[in-house]
């Protein structure tokens, strides 16, 4: 039994290897209807039992072997272990693999085989593996089927299984390449009927005297063919007739033989040029157009037809520069404006306008007011007359003409200053047509010299010119160009010429019709100021500039007291001054020459009030200036109270604030010996030796000398003061006394002393300004500059400045140093302020007139310096200074943010700057 079951295992092995690897050299079509699926997938059937494994799943069918070492089946069997799992191996199957049965099988006579002898009586082929094949032919191509060709097999293999050959192949019309398949011939195409027979439409050669066809027939469908075209043609099948079919010329070569440009979306196109346009005229557009050809009407599209237009497009033409069109004749004509051009008028824009191919208009617009103006009336005529020609007129094209108010024509006014646009001329619509003096004064409207030659008049006119601006009923305001003046006459009687205006509404021209001037971006006028009462004077500007927005003018600057020059300001005239209780100017008190005049003496009257007043007294011979006579006696020096010790003489002096002066000093001995008279050995200047600072002494022999016979007719006085006032302080003290000063006894026109504490009156002393006392005279000053550094006078800010100290100072010791110092004469010195410093300036942006913000009034570093503060670039050779020196000097202003710094001046660059008080500086005191 054993062995029986190796055979069957053995002969199915031998089966499965032929039935895959074996048959017919022709390739099977597995998917034709009706083919039987072979045993390519059968699994092995050999026993499970078996130790050899039979679940492999490789297909059998693989002829080559696998690796030798494998456990896959290849075509030779692997000897198989004996199943007894003795020592000794069992039988192997034959080495060929043919069907013989094996050795000592003693099943294999037991399965019905095919055997050569059945196959052959089959009609088969009996096969090595024990199969039996058969070479079946396919079934004829039905005759039906003409001009077809097999286009797979014509025959298969069939093999015998189960009583039957299979597979089975019907034959059939197909395109695949399959056994028993077949399809049309070459050049064949099938016909589309039931008989699968296939057709060639160029068999009986259509293309045989077609016109420019080659001869060359080419199948496409059943019944539809091609034929070859002579270069430059093209087929052309008709789908409804083919025997209508062609070869006809390509749209390229149709293109090209009429001359276009063929495109490769099969359009044919061709650039024209536009016709002839007409002479003086210039292409307004395209000079030529595209045509488009059409293959149906072999034919160009329509031309352009050449046409005057403004408008720019293909084949349009307008006149060139210069010509114009004129439609009766269709032709361009010259421009009547070349050949009679318009004047050019200075300060217009003109315009020449063609109202016909011979006819033209200038237009005259004011490039500064754009206002347009018509050309001035061939007559004169009476307001009625001229309001109604300008609403009449039709010129230059326009029809919305005006007769101009006041305003807009006095725009036409120049070289006239009061009566142009924008002018002081107070006659101005609305608000101001009257003739009274607020609105119109001769001098403001009308004082301009007469010019014959249109001087004033932006058109060179020298008539009179109506405006639509009333003053009433019966007078209304006009503009005689021969002056630029601004008038008023009868409107019935009176006769004038009439230029009207028209306006487009910009912001200039509304700008002159409210009587402005514009200036390209702000409307104004000048405002005469109004309002000063009588025996006064304008204190600076007598006009103002008034500014038109949103419909109204700002307000008027009010005219108003003050001694500080503005606009609008006035003061006092000459020999008046004002009074504040009646707001009115009151005549001045010195006026009646109260004030005595005195040989010797320039005698001057100061105001002080309206009914005070002051007489200064110059001597012509000294120049010193005399205060009137304290009106109480008082000591020279008090020492009743040791440790307050006074002064009150010197003092008085220099608190005195006469005659709105408030530099007064207690005269030294000699300026006070300057008053005596007739005594020569005591006048300034004789034998007595006493004299400050040199000789204050007291000798006896030598004062013997300073004086002269009594005499109470005041006949030692320049002042020719008698009793009471006999005895003057000077301010030198006695130099060997600590208790005697010196004095001046006019009663004997003596010089001397006495004690301190006596009571004595006072006549106090001072030089002009920018003067000192040189011990004979007063003496002016030198000017300040770089030669003359101090003490000396600035004779454009009035201020005297002294030597720089020595050392340079702190904020302390600086302010010390001026209270103590004595210079020229002079005790009143101070520390400068900063604005009194910036005087010395010599760079532009830091001058007192400068843009730099750091002044008296304003001495907040945050709020008050700016840009301009920083002053020039530095200059440290010469600095920026009057005296053409360098450094920081300080000055008395403290800066209001912080009270611990003060300002002071670096003179390199002109700079005012801040620092700590603490900080030393530079010292030059002022008075």
């Amino acid at each position: 039994m054993k062995n029986f079951f190796v055979s069957i295992c053995l002969f199915a092995a031998l089966i499965f290897v032929v039935s895959c690897g074996g048959g017919s050299s022709k390739e099977s079509d597995n998917t034709d209807t009706g083919e039987t699926v072979t045993d390519e997938d059968s699994v092995d059937t050999e026993p499970t039992g078996d130790t050899e494994p039979t679940g492999d799943t490789e297909p059998s069918g693989d002829t080559e072997p696998d690796n030798p070492d494998s456990d896959d089946p290849d075509t030779t069997p692997e000897p198989k272990p004996d199943d007894d799992a003795d020592s000794t191996p069992g039988p192997k199957p034959d080495d060929d693999a043919d069907t013989a049965a094996e050795e000592n099988d003693d099943d294999a006579d037991t399965i019905t085989e095919m055997t050569e002898e059945k196959c052959a009586a089959l009609g088969g082929t009996f096969n090595e593996d024990g199969t039996c094949t058969r070479i079946k032919e396919c079934d004829p191509i039905p005759d039906a089927a003409i001009n077809t060709v097999w286009i797979g097999d014509s025959s298969y293999t069939q093999t015998y299984t189960n009583g039957q050959w299979t597979p089975v192949y019907p034959t059939q019309f197909s395109g695949t390449h399959i056994a028993c398949h077949y399809d049309c011939a070459d050049g064949y195409i099938y016909d589309g009927s039931t008989n699968y027979s296939c057709v060639n439409p160029c068999d009986n050669d259509p293309c045989a005297g077609i016109e420019h066809a080659t001869g060359e027939c080419t199948a496409i469908e059943a019944t539809r063919f091609e034929c070859g075209c002579d270069d430059g043609y093209a087929w052309a099948f008709d789908e409804g007739n083919s025997a209508n079919s062609k070869c006809e010329k390509t749209k390229l070569t149709m293109c090209n033989e009429a001359g276009g440009d063929w495109n490769y979306d099969n359009t044919c196109k061709r650039q024209t040029n536009c016709a002839d346009k007409p002479e003086n005229s210039v292409w307004n557009g395209n000079s030529y157009f595209t045509q488009t050809y059409s293959y149906t009407d072999a034919a160009w599209s329509a031309e352009i037809s050449t046409e005057y237009s403004e408008t720019a497009g293909v084949c349009h033409f307008k006149c060139a520069e210069d010509y114009l069109w004129d439609s009766d004749t269709s032709t361009c004509v010259e421009n009547p404006c070349n050949s009679d051009p318009c004047e050019e008028i200075a300060g217009f824009e003109t315009t020449c306008i063609v109202l016909s191919s011979t006819e033209r208009y200038c237009v005259h617009t004011d490039s500064v007011t754009e206002l347009t103006w018509s050309d001035k009336s061939e007559n004169p005529m009476n307001l009625s007359a001229a309001d109604s020609y300008c609403e009449d007129l039709d010129e230059g094209g326009f029809d919305d003409w005006y007769l101009p108010n006041i305003n807009e024509l006095r725009s036409l006014i120049q070289d006239c200053a009061g009566s142009v646009s924008g002018g002081i001329c107070g006659v101005i619509e609305p608000g101001c047509l009257s003739t009274n003096e607020a609105c119109y004064s001769w001098s403001n409207c009308s004082s301009c010299t007469s010019d014959a030659t249109g001087g004033h008049s932006k058109f060179s006119d020298t008539d009179s010119i109506w405006s639509s601006s009333a003053i009433d009923s019966t007078y209304v305001w006009f503009v005689g160009f021969t002056n630029g003046k601004v008038d008023m006459y009868n409107k019935n009687t009176g006769s004038y010429f009439v230029r009207c205006v028209r306006s487009d509404g910009s912001q200039a021209a509304d700008c002159t019709a409210v009587g402005g001037a514009w200036n390209g971006s702000t409307c104004t006028r000048t405002v005469a100021c109004a309002g000063k009462p009588g025996h006064s004077v304008w204190n600076g500007e007598t006009a103002y500039t008034a500014t038109y927005s949103e419909g109204s003018w700002s307000d008027a600057v009010t005219a108003e007291y003050s001694e500080t020059a503005g606009a609008c300001h006035f003061k006092c005239a000459d020999d008046y001054l004002w009074d504040d209780d009646t707001s009115t100017c009151v005549e001045n008190p010195c006026n009646s020459d109260p004030c005595e005049e005195i040989t010797g003496f320039d005698t001057t009257c100061k105001m002080l009030g309206t009914t005070d007043f002051y007489c200064l007294y110059k001597d012509t011979t000294t120049g010193l200036i005399w205060s009137e006579i304290a009106e109480d006696k008082m000591k020279f020096r008090n020492s009743s109270d040791p440790e307050n010790i006074t002064y009150p003489a010197r003092d008085y002096c220099e608190n005195l604030a006469e005659g709105g002066l408030e530099d007064w000093h207690l005269p030294t001995i000699d300026e006070l010996r300057s008053l005596i008279k007739d005594c020569g050995t005591s006048v300034l200047g004789g034998a007595c030796p006493i004299s400050d600072p040199d000789y204050l002494s007291y000798n006896s022999s030598d004062v013997s000398t300073c004086r002269c016979e009594e005499d109470t007719s005041g006949k030692y006085s320049k002042f020719g003061e008698a009793d009471p006032f006999w005895a003057f302080w000077s301010s030198s003290a006695r130099s060997d006394s600590t208790q005697h000063a010196w004095f001046v006894n006019f009663k004997r026109g003596s010089v001397s002393m006495t004690y301190d504490d006596n009571n004595l009156y006072i006549r106090c002393a001072r030089c002009e300004n920018g003067y000192f006392w040189n011990g004979t005279v007063c003496q002016a000053l030198p000017e300040c500059s770089s030669s003359n550094t101090g003490p000396c006078f600035d004779s454009t800010s009035k201020l005297t400045w002294s030597a720089k100290a020595d050392n340079q100072l702190n904020f302390a010791n600086a302010q010390t140093h001026c209270e103590n110092l004595t210079d020229k004469g002079y005790t009143d010195w101070r520390l400068p302020t900063i604005s009194e410093l910036r005087t010395l300036i010599t760079c532009s942006l830091t001058t007192t007139s400068g843009e730099c913000g750091v002044t008296d009034n304003c001495l907040s570093y945050s709020e008050c310096y700016n840009s301009a503060c920083d002053g020039c670039p530095n200059n440290p050779n010469n600095g920026y200074s009057k005296f053409g020196e360098i450094g920081w000097f300080m000055s008395s202003s403290i800066n209001s943010d912080n009270s611990d710094n003060s300002w002071f001046i670096n003179f390199n660059y002109g700079r005012p700057m801040q620092s700590a008080k603490t900080n030393s500086r530079v010292i030059r005191c002022v008075r």
